[in-house]
């Protein structure tokens, strides 16, 4: 799904929180991690939140070596984790 998309969808529905999970990638260097931080951004300049799930032990430490910020940025280690924060936050 590219930004644009992501976008459109947020103002379509007028979504509150959008959930990015990324479980499958695999591999993080610089152009993902701003890629991740680009999108965040977007997604909060339309007034919702972002909730970032999926993070696993070796990308976490990747992303503190690259001296990524995501103190902004809500995380899970998992999907579900993510979804339940998110129904919590509806309810």
């Amino acid at each position: 799904m590219g930004l644009e998309t992501l976008l459109e969808g947020v103002t379509m529905h007028q979504a509150e929180t959008v959930i990015l999970d990324i479980t499958g990638v695999s591999e993080v260097d610089t152009t993902v991690a701003n890629a991740l931080i680009q999108t965040a951004r977007a997604v909060k300049l339309l007034g919702a939140q972002i909730i970032l799930t999926g993070i696993q032990p070796r990308m976490a430490q990747t992303l503190i070596h690259l001296g990524v910020d995501l103190s902004n940025i809500v995380t899970y280690s998992t999907l579900q984790a993510g979804i339940a924060a998110t129904l919590t936050l509806v309810h």
